[in-house]
């Protein structure tokens, strides 16, 4: 362990940042990850080898619209929360959770009339899915606030360790009710069965973990300023899947979705990079920030350009190995999408350092620039050219946004 501890001093010199503080607690990121990505590949090959494109594209299509309609639980509340309970304000929790479960209340009613249309449509299994989505809507995202506060207490180990668990006992439910064939209802309430309950007792050891009962006056006004900004983000995140399932139906939706399956998992394992970043330099000024940024900007390049050759050379391998020949024509489309992660990273750390300065206008901004014109071109697109239409926007706008966020961290002061 000393001489674990020597070589992390040295790499920490010669590349000039506290490796021994990332090792900490990359390696429970890297940890929550490497479990998630396993059962992320067992489902994977199970859905491909167990379950229709059919049956996969309605599974994905139903999380789809939920996650559209999830701005009504307030999730931006969570970067609100993680930096006041950084700061000290462990009260920040309540303040939160209230919030997104009152939002959360909402999205229920709203997915309970998507339900409702679709047994008029004579969809009788989407229609009992999206009721089991309204049902479990509130405990699946409402108490999410639980990571982030856990986030903010810097307790990486006990967020990967309920990450793991939880990842594990889907993983098992799912496959469970794949083997028994009941359809994509039994796939959708075996589901939220698993993380709706988790969710319950991860949340209630989180707020056993509070020091004080200090309540940060500012994380309900910057929460719901930030929620209202990114509403049509949040919208354009899942928006191009629900049109690419009314244009072109399930099959294809299946097939953009195995495509994207990889890359989004190794997506998902650099934003847990970036949130160990973030906690780290969460009560720096703007001069620290721009000087931690000239310092460290170029590894979070070659992080993204290295990921991303490596997913051009690894997927024409990887997609048929694991899903079959079924998903074969997801290859190239997942090839060119990962072309994204070479922006990614250091588009995704600087937006949230501008973040934690709280430049207001300026965040503004860069939720409307990209999500604005991704909003018109996405049904125009994917109308039109399908998969590759979505494909090209989602590049198209990684490309034009990297001037801005550079542009929004070196301004000092607001718009």
């Amino acid at each position: 362990m000393k001489s674990l501890a020597v070589m992390l001093q040295w790499i920490g010199k010669v590349l000039g940042f506290d490796a021994s503080y990332f090792a900490r607690n990359s390696f429970w990121v890297s940890f929550k990850n490497a479990v998630g990505m396993m059962v992320g590949f067992c489902l994977s090959i199970a859905f491909a080898r167990l379950a229709s494109k059919t049956a996969y594209g309605q599974y994905t299509f139903i999380f789809s619209v939920m996650y559209l309609i999830n701005f009504l639980s307030v999730p931006t509340f969570n970067f609100a929360l993680s930096q006041s309970v950084a700061k000290g304000y462990d009260g920040a929790l309540i303040q939160a959770t209230k919030v997104s479960l009152g939002g959360s209340l909402l999205a229920g009613l709203v997915l309970l009339a998507v339900a409702g249309r679709y047994f008029f449509l004579g969809d009788p299994n989407l229609g009992y899915g999206f009721i089991w989505a309204a049902g479990f809507f509130p405990l699946l995202m409402g108490l999410k606030t639980y990571d982030h506060f856990l986030i903010g207490k810097g307790r990486f180990d006990r967020s990967a360790q309920y990450a793991a668990l939880g990842s594990i006992l889907t993983g098992a439910a799912l496959i469970l009710a794949m083997v028994t064939g009941k359809g994509v209802v039994m796939l959708i309430g075996a589901y939220l069965l698993v993380n709706g309950g988790l969710n319950l007792i991860f949340w209630y050891q989180a707020w056993r973990m509070r020091r004080n009962q200090r309540k940060d006056p500012e994380v309900i006004k910057y929460g719901l300023y930030l929620t209202v900004l990114g509403v049509t983000a949040m919208v354009v995140g899942r928006l191009g899947d629900v049109l690419l399932n009314h244009f072109r139906g399930a099959e294809v939706l299946a097939t953009y979705s195995i495509a994207t399956v990889i890359p989004r998992a190794i997506q998902n394992l650099m934003q847990n990079f970036v949130d160990v970043a973030k906690i780290k330099v969460a009560d720096r000024n703007h001069s620290q920030l721009i000087k931690a940024m000239k310092k460290h900007g170029w590894k979070w390049v070659a992080l993204g350009g290295i990921t991303a050759i490596g997913l051009w050379i690894g997927l024409p391998i990887v997609i048929p190995l694991i899903y079959s020949n079924k998903y074969n024509d997801a290859v190239i489309y997942g090839q060119v999408a990962s072309l994204a992660l070479v922006l990614w990273p250091i588009n995704t750390l600087v937006g949230t350092l501008v973040m934690l300065e709280k430049k207001t206008k300026i965040i503004a901004l860069s939720n409307f620039l990209p999500s604005v014109p991704n909003l018109i071109l996405y049904p125009v697109a994917i109308a039109r050219f399908g998969i590759w239409g979505f494909v090209g926007v989602n590049l198209l706008s990684w490309i034009y946004m990297t001037p801005f966020n550079l542009w929004a961290l070196r301004r000092e002061k607001d718009i």
